[in-house]
């Protein structure tokens, strides 16, 4: 009994710890993010899906206070979110007619829950959608749902460093898009 409660001990330390390096890589992220983009935070955790920050420029402090507040755990509901997630940035694609880059950003360190398999949903958006998926799978390995190579872009993070270097590229592999060039 006693090396089951250690384990659970250590289990519980283990989640506050990838949730602390979560949330400083992603605010990390946020901060590297140019003021001219819109972004948003929609989370699943404990608390249910929920979109904390609607898309938009003048956001950034409100969002990553928003990252610190994330409940983690309560399952992986990929499928669920993503679709959410879509519908936010498509009506986002309409105000803006289309020209610029859309990603969904997925830091994740579970597997799909059942029933929420986002592989048909993914295919279908990389057939008939602008929206690139962006995965970092945290402590997960290369076997992930959302590694779809040709279709999603994933990288493996099994440490604060190449969860932060995974952000990261999600800026690097995106176009930036200036408006400017069509005034």
């Amino acid at each position: 009994r006693d090396a089951q409660e250690s384990r659970g001990l250590g289990d519980v330390y283990k989640r506050q710890t990838k949730a602390r390096v979560a949330i400083s890589a992603v605010n990390s992220f946020v901060d590297q993010i140019p003021s001219s983009a819109n972004v948003g935070l929609l989370v699943f955790d404990r608390n249910g899906i929920d979109t904390r920050i609607k898309l938009g420029t003048q956001n950034r402090s409100e969002l990553k206070e928003k990252v610190r507040t994330v409940n983690f755990g309560g399952g992986t509901p990929l499928h669920t979110a993503i679709s959410q997630g879509l519908v936010e940035l498509e009506e986002q694609a309409s105000k803006q007619l289309g020209y610029g880059d859309y990603n969904i950003v997925i830091v994740t360190d579970g597997a799909a829950s059942k029933s929420e398999s986002p592989e048909n949903l993914v295919n279908s958006i990389y057939k008939n959608s602008p929206v690139a998926i962006r995965t970092i799978g945290f402590c997960l390995g290369e076997t992930h749902s959302l590694n779809q190579p040709g279709i999603t872009y994933y990288k493996s993070a099994d440490n604060p460093e190449s969860l932060r270097e995974g952000l990261a590229s999600v800026l690097a592999e995106s176009d930036s898009f200036d408006v400017t060039s069509f005034e």
